[in-house]
């Protein structure tokens, strides 16, 4: 683990102007995550608990986009890679399917299949919109789970690349904390108040009101099912669990949420995430 080493990066933050975005305690789990980092990086040893799978999900009417698909597996030749369709997660039985049911938006959806498939099958999700720059074994054979902290101006873990070993204790808890998250705080639908104003022809579904409950379904599904669920959960549960790690920023999102236009990656970026943000553009 000796190259890795020298890949990694000392941590430093992304600006962060933000505080309490996802919990009152966020400086605290900011410290504790550095520390973490830090200790790992000094003693990263290779398991390779992590098998070498790459999962992608798309789902929808509209075709998948391919820009980064081709180098994803260019990079893995060795790995087996399996881009995840609608049909593909009915067939796995979600043991949340009637969350992923009633999921009013693809983010929503995406984010409760890939939880699930990675307890599964393991190995690495990766959303469409991230630019793989080099291959990611070297972190799949020094951890057992790996997250990024994101570039929000926030403390944030993103949900947008993780790796993991099959039946790992934080993926079985973000599924659980899923359903818990249902149940103890309904989500209101705001596809169907959409459809209504659209029938009654008093607005316009691209008006004021309309994006207004079609941000509020973002921002639910951000806390709850995103960022703002892996971030709480990780934070809560990884402290046992020594080869749990939250990557700096540069190493998936040197890039900030933003950027008006792509931006350089960090020299010690394994990969860019672009921030398409495709799920928001329609409900589902």
């Amino acid at each position: 683990m000796a190259a890795l080493l020298d890949e990694l990066p000392t941590w430093t933050d992304p600006p962060l102007h933000r505080r309490g975005l996802w919990s009152s305690k966020d400086a605290e789990y900011h410290a504790a995550l550095r520390a973490k980092y830090e200790n790992w990086r000094r003693g990263a040893s290779g398991s390779a608990n992590v098998p070498r799978k790459l999962h992608q999900i798309w789902l929808g009417p509209k075709p998948p986009p391919d820009a980064h698909a081709a180098a994803w597996r260019a990079l893995h030749p060795d790995w087996e890679y399996k881009l995840w369709r609608d049909a593909d997660v009915a067939a796995l039985g979600l043991e949340n399917a009637a969350a992923f049911s009633a999921a009013t938006n693809w983010g929503e959806a995406s984010d409760i299949a890939r939880y699930e498939i990675l307890l599964r099958f393991g190995g690495v999700y990766a959303d469409m919109d991230f630019e793989p720059l080099r291959p990611l074994d070297a972190l799949r054979e020094a951890a057992d789970f790996f997250v990024g902290f994101s570039n929000v101006g926030a403390v944030e873990i993103n949900n947008g690349l993780i790796g993991a070993a099959p039946g790992h204790a934080l993926l079985a808890a973000l599924v659980e904390r899923v359903a818990a998250a249902r149940v103890q705080r309904p989500k209101p639908p705001p596809t169907d108040l959409l459809a209504a104003i659209a029938a009654s022809g008093f607005l316009d579904d691209a008006g004021p009101l309309a994006k207004t409950l079609s941000q509020a379904d973002a921002d639910w599904t951000i806390e709850h099912t995103g960022p703002g669920l892996i971030t709480r959960t990780f934070c809560e549960l990884h402290g046992p669990m020594p080869r749990a790690v939250c990557l700096p920023y540069e190493i998936f999102y040197a890039k900030s949420n933003a950027a008006a236009a792509a931006s350089d990656a960090s020299p010690f970026s394994y990969a860019v995430h672009h921030w398409a943000k495709s799920w928001q553009e329609a409900p589902r």
